[in-house]
C-alpha cells in the first residue's frame, strides 16, 4: 500500500512553499497561476486568490470552469487579452509543456514553479494521487451490482431474468461502474473475492427497506476482516414528503445499521448526499464522507463547459423516466416527448417496453395488439396515440455506445440520475427531475439543474421553461471542491485515482520499479 503520510507531508511543504511565495509577490505584482488541479485545489483555502493581483487562472487542460472563485479560468490559447508580469505553476502533471506555453506566449514573464523550489531545498519529490509509491498493482474486488458494458446480441438478451439480474435490473448500475474504473490507475480488478487485497462496495440506495441477505454481509465481514473494505455511494431513498431522518431510520433493519456500523469501523463511507449522511449519524455513524455518486468524478479535470442551443421543437432531445410513465411527472414527460419533431427516450429499468424497442429495432409491425398495450402502459388515450411512440426507445449496455448516442442529442430532461450524469460529463445540457431523497440529495451536492417531481402540476410539463431554467454555472463552479474532495477520499483509502486520464494516457507495465503512469508532456 501506498504511504498517505508522504502525501500529507508533500501537501504541508507545498502549502508552506507557496505561502512563503504568496507572501513576497502578492502585495505588489500582477499575477497568473496555471493549473487548475490539484496542485491549486490544494492551496486556494490559505490566499485570497480574489485579489485584483491575480488577473487570471490558466488551465492546461479542456477548459472545464469559466469562474473559479471570482477570477476567470482560460485557456493558453486565449490568455493573450490578459496582462501580467508573474506566473506560479501549481499544476502536478504536464509542467514541460507549460512552461513551453509560456515561452511561447511570452518569455519576460517570470515562471516560479513550486516544485522546482522545493527541489532547490532538497525536498523530495513526489506526485500524489497517481505517482507516489504504488509499487504493485492493487488487486479489487467489486461487491454489488459492477456489471461491465456488454453488446446486447439477441432479444434473449434484454429479456432473460439472469441478465437483468446481472446488472441490478438497472443499466445505470453498468454506468455507475465503468465511470468509477476508468480514471483508476494501478487497479486490477479480480473476479473472486480471495484474490483481492482490497473489497470495494459501490452501494447505490441500499440503505433503503428492502428485503436483502445480510447473511452475506456478515460473511463478508468477518471472512474478509484483514482485507479493507470501502463503501462508495450509498444512498438512502426516502419519498420526498418524508424527508426526516429520524423517521427514516424507523423503516430500516436493525441488520443494516448494525452493518453500517461493522464498515464504519474499518474506514470511511462514501454517501451519496447530506440526507444520507444525516441518516447514518442518527444512527451513530459518523465516520462518513459526503462525495456523491462516484459516476461524477469520470472525467477528472477534462471536464467539458456546457453551452445551450437556442430552444427550439426541432432540437434532438432525450427524455428518462423511472418506472416508464406509471407516475403523474412520468406521464407528463411521456407528453410532452411528442411536441418535438426527434425525441428519444432512454429505458434503464422499464423491462416493459422492452418489446416495444424490440419491435422498431426489427421492423416488426405495430399490430392492434401491441398499441393497446402500449396505450395501458403509457396512459395513452387510444384517440392521441401516434404510431410513432413506438420508435422512440433506447436502451444501452455498452457505455461507449450510450456516450456516442448522447453526444448527437441537443438536451435531455427526466428523472433518472446516471442517465443525467452520462450527458453531463459529455457536455450536453440535462436537468433532472427529482423523485426522491435519492436524486435530489445528489442534484443539491452536485449543483446540477434539477426540479422536484412534487412540484410538477397538472401532469403538465413545461419544457421550455425547465429548457430555460438550466444554468450550469454554479455545477461548474462547485465541481473541482467536489472532485478534490473525492480524490482525498481515494487517497485515505488507498485507491489511485488519475485526474487527468485520458485515453491517450500511457501506462508503462515493462519495469516492476516503473509504478503509476506517464501523462501527456512527462515523458
Amino acid at each position: 500500500m501506498s504511504d498517505n503520510s508522504e502525501v500529507s507531508n508533500l501537501y504541508i511543504r507545498y502549502k508552506k512553499t507557496f505561502q512563503e511565495i504568496w507572501n513576497l509577490i502578492s502585495d505588489f505584482e500582477e499575477i497568473a497561476i496555471y493549473g487548475c488541479g490539484d496542485g491549486l485545489l490544494h492551496i486556494i483555502d490559505c490566499i485570497d486568490v480574489k485579489t485584483k493581483n491575480v488577473v487570471c487562472i490558466i488551465d492546461n487542460s479542456d477548459v472545464h470552469n469559466p469562474i473559479f472563485n471570482g477570477i476567470p479560468v482560460v485557456s493558453i490559447n486565449s490568455v493573450s487579452k490578459y496582462r501580467f508580469k508573474k506566473i506560479i505553476l501549481t499544476g502536478f502533471n504536464s509542467r514541460f509543456k507549460m512552461r513551453q506555453d509560456i515561452n511561447n506566449f511570452d518569455l519576460a514573464i517570470e515562471v516560479i514553479d513550486i516544485y522546482n523550489v522545493l527541489r532547490e531545498r532538497g525536498e523530495e519529490y513526489k506526485r500524489p494521487y497517481f505517482e507516489y509509491a504504488v509499487k504493485n498493482k492493487q488487486s479489487i474486488f467489486l461487491l454489488g451490482n459492477a456489471c461491465s458494458s456488454f453488446d446486447v446480441t439477441s432479444a434473449k438478451d434484454l429479456l432473460d431474468d439472469d441478465t437483468w439480474k446481472g446488472f441490478g435490473l438497472n443499466t445505470g448500475n453498468i454506468l455507475m461502474n465503468e465511470y468509477f474504473k476508468r480514471p483508476l490507475v494501478n487497479m486490477e480488478f479480480v473476479e473472486s473475492i480471495n484474490e483481492a487485497g482490497h473489497i470495494v462496495a459501490l452501494m447505490a440506495n441500499w440503505l433503503r427497506p428492502h428485503e436483502c441477505d445480510y447473511s452475506f454481509w456478515y460473511r463478508i465481514l468477518d471472512q474478509y476482516s484483514d482485507k479493507p473494505i470501502t463503501m462508495l455511494g450509498l444512498g438512502a431513498q426516502s419519498n420526498l414528503s418524508v424527508m426526516k431522518p429520524k423517521e427514516y431510520i424507523r423503516t430500516l433493519d436493525p441488520h443494516q445499521i448494525r452493518i453500517m456500523s461493522m464498515v464504519a469501523e474499518r474506514g470511511e463511507i462514501g454517501v451519496r448526499g447530506y440526507f444520507t449522511a444525516e441518516v447514518l449519524r442518527e444512527i451513530g455513524v459518523s465516520n462518513v464522507a459526503v462525495i456523491g455518486c462516484p459516476s461524477y468524478y469520470k472525467n477528472g479535470y477534462n471536464q467539458p463547459l456546457i453551452s445551450k442551443k437556442a430552444f427550439a421543437y426541432d432540437l434532438k432531445a432525450v427524455f428518462t423516466t423511472f418506472w416508464g410513465g406509471t407516475s403523474r411527472e412520468e406521464l407528463s414527460i411521456m407528453k410532452a416527448m411528442r411536441a418535438f419533431c426527434d425525441s428519444k427516450h432512454i429505458l434503464q429499468m422499464e423491462r416493459d417496453f422492452i418489446p416495444f424497442w424490440l419491435a422498431s429495432k426489427t421492423g416488426a409491425g405495430h399490430s392492434e395488439e401491441l398499441i393497446a398495450e402500449f396505450c395501458t402502459l403509457t396512459s395513452t388515450p387510444r384517440n392521441e396515440y401516434k404510431l410513432e411512440m413506438m420508435d422512440i426507445f433506447e436502451i444501452f449496455t455498452n457505455i461507449e455506445k450510450w456516450e456516442e448516442f448522447i453526444k448527437s442529442r441537443d438536451f435531455l430532461i427526466g428523472n433518472r440520475i446516471h442517465a443525467t450524469i452520462l450527458a453531463l460529463k459529455c457536455g450536453i445540457p440535462s436537468i433532472i427531475i427529482t423523485p426522491d431523497s435519492r436524486t435530489l440529495e445528489m442534484a443539491e451536492l452536485f449543483k446540477i439543474p434539477h426540479v422536484r417531481s412534487d412540484a410538477i402540476s397538472d401532469n403538465d410539463l413545461e419544457i421550455k421553461k425547465l429548457y430555460d431554467f438550466m444554468d450550469f454555472r454554479s455545477m461548474e463552479e462547485e465541481y473541482p471542491k467536489l472532485l478534490r474532495r473525492y480524490m482525498e477520499f481515494l487517497v485515505k483509502r488507498d485507491i489511485a485515482f488519475n485526474p487527468n486520464r485520458r485515453k491517450d494516457v500511457i501506462e508503462d507495465q515493462k519495469s516492476e520499479n516503473t509504478t503509476g503512469i506517464i501523462c501527456e508532456g512527462l515523458k
